[in-house]
């Protein structure tokens, strides 16, 4: 059992209030220059035109009917920030502030020191490798859920210091913040089910066992209400055996960044170095006698560096029966796979650099002050690191959406205004700025958009971009073809519109009959599916 650390309400204060400036120096360039994106847009018109005669509630109750806390946050959000985009990407930052001073919290409650502490929630704060998550406004419901998990842990660490009808009720808010979460994001609920070995670590098997299977049930039955709802396909199990491997492997190759943000010095040299890290500590630590301090700092940190590896692996194992695209090596939209997992790999680096530390200066005078100056520095280091990913980041997706607002100018310009129940075939156009990174990549983003552009919920519009995609003649109407496209967005003749964007070409041809429609689609190109590789 541990004694809890002496965290008071001036301390939380001073320390969010610092989380916070980071935040602001970290994200301000992207609140500024950034805006919608990819499902920002859809959810948006959804919200305030409705889809298909139906209220936005109703809409997306039915497009994420696994997540019923989000059906009630989507349209919250929309409704209060409207088409203010520079207050959704404020309020997405604000979200990844709470999350690291959640962390904060829990760490000085487990009794970790205020230096160790601060500057690992720090470190999770500027964490580039799941930037997606406050660039991408939508995505940030993954911090609301991570923060409202981080909030229950610290009320049940609490709560165990209380006796009789507090301790009850105190874990029962506990859990109850675990369901919302969970019905939030259902990426919560593994590392949620490891929170009792904190019980038990903190106060004793006696105390933890019921409590943790308490949790265990509430999680658990939340989880399968979610993904029971869920209409997302799951592999075979040979697939799930391929992306466990997938997974692993390229999270490797993502710690390996975490550590060494800065240079080339390649997977295998990071891993090598972790690992001697690791075993040295561990001889020393064998070898020494009990009563060395030294002895009892290295167990603490190896301790904690398994605990970052438990979380990491937590933080991932929800995504094994998912699509391949949900990896962590993912770029641009796909990056919020590592949201929890991240935390974990900053742990674990932060701890190596703390037993690098104490296992160079152990025998030195002064040891103590110079592992502590020296983990400080090695910590800005990787600050450095991050803020350079970050800021790299942040110009491409700053950058799409300047693009956005080109093609939608150029839209307007070519076609002020469109008939009522038109549907715009927009050829010409690149789909992502860079990989990951969308301009108009779905078929649901330009549609969103374009509502808003004629502030009008009558007009649809579907971006066409690779080579396989394009649209074809029948005696139904006009149909696109391409991934994501089919019968559901087939538009009648004398109500389609097709456009072209491309840096050569400005033009615009209605669609009236079957004729007309066969002559005209093979002098339109659909745009590339990216514009820059990377």
């Amino acid at each position: 059992m541990v004694s809890p650390a002496a965290l008071t309400r001036q301390e939380l204060s001073y320390v969010a209030a610092a989380l916070a400036a980071l935040g602001l120096f970290a994200f301000y360039k992207h609140i500024q220059d950034g805006g919608f994106y990819y499902d920002d847009w859809a959810n948006a018109a959804t919200v305030h035109y409705g889809a298909h005669g139906i209220s936005g509630v109703e809409s997306l109750a039915q497009t994420s009917p696994q997540r019923p806390f989000l059906i009630l946050y989507e349209p919250l959000v929309h409704w209060a920030f409207g088409y203010h985009q520079h207050f959704h990407l404020a309020w997405a930052a604000v979200l990844a502030v709470l999350v690291a001073v959640a962390l904060f919290a829990v760490l000085r409650e487990l009794g970790m020191e205020l230096l160790h502490a601060s500057v690992i929630a720090a470190l999770a704060l500027l964490y580039p490798y799941a930037d997606s998550t406050w660039l991408w406004s939508t995505a940030s419901h993954a911090h609301l859920a991570l923060a409202t998990s981080l909030v229950g842990v610290f009320v049940a660490l609490r709560g165990l210091r209380a006796g009789g009808r507090r301790a009850f009720w105190t874990h029962a808010a506990a859990i109850a913040l675990y369901v919302l979460a969970v019905l939030d994001y259902e990426l919560v609920a593994p590392p949620a089910m490891l929170f009792g070995l904190l019980y038990w670590w903190r106060a004793g098997w006696q105390r933890a066992r019921t409590r943790w299977l308490l949790d265990g049930l509430a999680i658990s039955l939340t989880l399968l209400l979610v993904t029971s709802n869920s209409a997302q396909k799951r592999q075979s199990f040979g697939g799930s055996l391929h992306h466990v491997h997938l997974i692993a492997d390229q999270a490797l190759s993502v710690f390996a960044s975490t550590a060494a943000p800065i240079g080339s010095p390649g997977r295998a040299t990071v891993l090598v170095l972790a690992l001697l890290v690791v075993l040295a500590a561990g001889v020393v630590a064998r070898a020494l006698p009990a009563p060395d301090p030294a002895r009892a700092e290295l167990r603490r940190w190896l301790s904690i560096a398994a605990a970052g590896v438990l979380v990491a692996a937590a933080g991932y194992v929800l995504f094994i029966p998912a699509d391949s695209y949900y990896s962590p090596l993912t770029l641009g939209l796909g990056n919020r796979v590592n949201v929890i997992a991240g935390i974990g790999l900053v742990v674990i680096v932060y701890s190596l650099i703390m037993l690098a530390a104490a296992l160079v200066f152990r025998t030195l005078h002064g040891s103590r002050t110079l592992a502590l100056l020296s983990v400080v520095a090695a910590c800005a280091v990787l600050g450095v690191g991050y803020v350079r990913q970050i800021d790299s980041d942040t110009l491409r997706w700053d950058t799409a959406y300047s693009e956005q607002l080109r093609v939608l100018a150029l839209l307007k310009s070519a076609l002020p205004n469109p008939a009522r129940g038109s549907t715009i075939f927009m050829f010409g156009v690149e789909g992502f700025y860079t990989p990951g990174v969308p301009v108009f990549g779905s078929s649901w983003d330009l549609n969103g958009a374009v509502k808003r552009l004629y502030n009008s919920g009558d007009v649809t519009a579907y971006p066409l971009y690779g080579a396989r995609t394009g649209v074809r003649c029948d005696r139904g109407g006009v149909q696109p073809y391409g991934a994501g496209y089919g019968p559901a967005q087939r538009a009648p003749y004398g109500k389609t519109v097709l456009v072209d964007l491309s840096r050569r070409h400005r033009r615009v041809r209605p669609i009236y009959d079957l004729r007309q429609c066969k002559r005209t689609p093979p002098t339109f190109r659909a745009g590339p599916i990216v514009l820059y590789a990377r």
